[in-house]
């Protein structure tokens, strides 16, 4: 079969992991694959015109929810160009939200959470239920699939893409590789990938699971093969592999057989002396830290992010001294967020001083606890629940502090990221204008 995937592209996203990942399994299965990039402004008559040439006999779509309005653009548009074909819709939103998108969506069915099996199996015999797979019109159940053996996966399809690497900073330009499948072992209440995991009812313990160092420095060298890599490779995993073997035994292995740059996620945590040795002697020049807020006891009491401020700044220490630039990030207008808590945050940022400094104000994704509390304490705008792309003010309603208190907090973040210096050779402008584009 030819399958048409979507991609609803956020501006300057121009790389779907999980498409590269479907795709590839299809691939390896026999099928023909294709991608449609859609950008928001795309209209529903042009859609259908790019649409009709493709010959498709599915068209798959994968989405978040802030791109549900062109989700459904698209939905319509392909029952109108290719009235044969089946329509089947993924990602974020609809793992989820599974029952609610069927009936948001025209489409013939949902696929819930990891789906290479699933998409393959419901391609091949649609007249059948399966694991991971939601029908329009049956009764079927609930039931998620995972890979069995994440090192059999293949390599994801970067030639679908083209040019798979997105823009912003180092991290962001280098080329993923993901060390692991399922979820991040931590609980940070703010995050979707926390949400997805209680979704999907997964324990903490055991949810990430390992693909093999050499699995992952395979697909690495099949990349530099296949051609340049001229930002180096960044771990497309929420935090580093917790192991530290796995990390012993991978990190001194990229030096020897891969030696480009590599940037990665990290938690203080999980930063000690031995592990960011191990990280500069392998070429590791760039780290992304979430740090949040400086007040430790709000951190750990509503964000659950349990690690001390001393902790954040030995792991500081550790990481200027290893001469491996950090991407530090905060959040500004937090739930119950008092004036105290905010001049902490100004006070931890000037004493790390990043190489790259980050804030935002706090967004409510839908699933995440602080959502729920949010909620519960009526603090949403509902404007800015689930919004991506951040906002020039709060985005929930301030209960302890005031939006003055807030201003003067980002201010002086402003002018910390003025001073944290240069961001580097890596960086490169966003390009906002996604175009519509069929790739095969």
């Amino acid at each position: 079969m030819r399958v048409v995937f979507v991609h609803t592209a956020l501006p300057g996203v121009r790389f779907n992991s999980s498409i590269a990942a479907l795709s590839a399994w299809l691939r390896a299965h026999g099928h023909e694959t294709g991608l449609l990039v859609v950008p928001e402004a795309a209209s529903e008559q042009a859609i259908a015109e790019v649409l009709a040439g493709t010959a498709g006999d599915a068209v798959a779509l994968s989405f978040m929810t802030c791109r549900l309005s062109v989700a459904q653009k698209v939905a319509r548009a392909a029952r109108v160009a290719l009235p044969k074909a089946r329509r089947i819709a993924g990602g974020a939103h609809p793992t989820m939200y599974p029952r609610e998108t069927l009936t948001e969506l025209d489409v013939d069915a949902i696929a819930v959470g990891e789906g290479e099996e699933p998409l393959r199996n419901w391609l091949e015999a649609p007249e059948r239920a399966h694991a991971g797979i939601l029908r329009r019109g049956h009764l079927d159940p609930l039931e998620r699939w995972w890979a069995p053996d994440v090192d059999a996966l293949p390599d994801w399809d970067r030639s679908l893409f083209g040019d798979a690497r997105n823009d912003g900073n180092r991290y962001e330009v280098a080329l993923g590789v993901a060390t692991a499948r399922g979820f991040c072992p931590y609980t940070c209440t703010f995050c979707g990938v926390d949400a997805y995991r209680r979704a999907n009812q997964q324990p903490t313990k055991g949810a990430m699971r390992m693909r093999s160092p050499e699995r992952v420095l395979s697909e690495m060298e099949a990349a530099k093969r296949a051609g340049p890599v001229p930002f180096g490779f960044a771990l497309w995993d929420e935090v580093l592999p917790p192991k530290r073997e796995w990390l012993a035994e991978f990190l001194p292995a990229y030096r020897e057989r891969i030696g480009l740059p590599l940037a990665a996620h990290a938690r203080i945590e999980q930063l000690k002396p031995a592990v960011v040795e191990l990280l500069a002697q392998a070429g590791c020049d760039y780290l992304v830290l979430g740090i949040e807020t400086g007040d430790e006891a709000y951190r750990a009491k509503f964000l659950d992010k349990r690690f001390t401020n001393d902790e954040v700044l030995r792991a500081f220490e550790l990481l200027h001294a290893a001469k491996i630039r950090v991407f530090a990030s905060f959040m500004l207008a937090l739930p119950f967020e008092t004036p105290k808590a905010l001049a902490e945050t100004v006070r931890l940022a000037q004493k790390i001083a990043a190489d790259e400094l980050s804030y935002k104000y706090y967004t409510p994704e839908r699933g995440t606890l602080l959502h729920g509390l949010a909620k519960q304490h009526d603090l949403l705008i509902e404007k800015y629940v689930d919004h991506p792309f951040g906002a020039d003010e709060p985005m929930i309603r301030l209960t302890h502090a005031t939006r003055a208190d807030v201003e003067k907090a980002r201010r002086a973040l402003e002018m910390l990221r003025g001073n944290a210096g240069e961001r580097g050779s890596y960086e490169r402008a966003p390009d906002d204008d996604v175009a519509l584009e069929y790739r095969s």
